[in-house]
């Protein structure tokens, strides 16, 4: 329960400071303290194995997606990428760091593709939505055109991410981190 809530808990903070960093402006330095909190998330790890794999394959799904979605003019960032028509380093590194969760609180979706479409479709719009109103991205005219994009390629990457988490991860045991005190 503890590696659980210090997983989700670094995830939390480098999602709020890539948001909240693009929507100031600083986009590039909230990707940055993103990509810190995953390699303490690496550290951490008792079982590190398929993890960087793991982590570059979600950074490459990340970076497909949504340079995609930006160069179809579906999306505007607010802190874009200096190397248009690329997506910023922001949002590639909450691609990374979405990898971290999969052997905490989204390892029910792990080889199970069908699940991970779900809560792609679902979640992906939702978060960009989230994203949205603390100025971070805007929505092409109309939104729902973005959104229900969004929704697809979202599905697609989480079901292709699961399958490769799969493979990669194994049925390992649940994931724990070290605690620095036990050594």
């Amino acid at each position: 329960m503890t590696s659980r809530l210090i997983n989700l808990g670094l995830y939390q903070i480098g999602w709020f400071c890539c948001v909240l960093g693009a929507a100031r402006g600083q986009g590039t330095a909230g990707g940055l303290v993103a990509l810190a909190l995953v390699l303490v998330h690496v550290a951490l790890l008792e079982d590190r194995s398929g993890e960087a794999p793991l982590l570059a394959l979600a950074g490459g799904f990340g970076l497909a997606v949504d340079s995609t979605l930006g160069s179809l003019k579906l999306l505007d960032y607010a802190s874009p990428s200096p190397w248009s028509p690329l997506a910023p380093v922001w949002i590639v590194a909450l691609w990374i760091q979405l990898a971290t969760l999969l052997r905490f609180g989204l390892a029910v979706m792990v080889g199970r593709p069908g699940l991970a479409a779900l809560l792609g479709a679902a979640g992906g719009p939702l978060a960009f939505m989230i994203g949205e109103r603390l100025g971070a991205v805007r929505f092409a005219e109309p939104a729902w055109i973005a959104l229900l994009a969004l929704g697809v390629l979202w599905a697609i990457a989480l079901a292709l991410l699961s399958a490769a988490a799969a493979r990669l991860l194994g049925p390992a045991p649940p994931a724990r981190y070290r605690c620095p005190a036990r050594g």
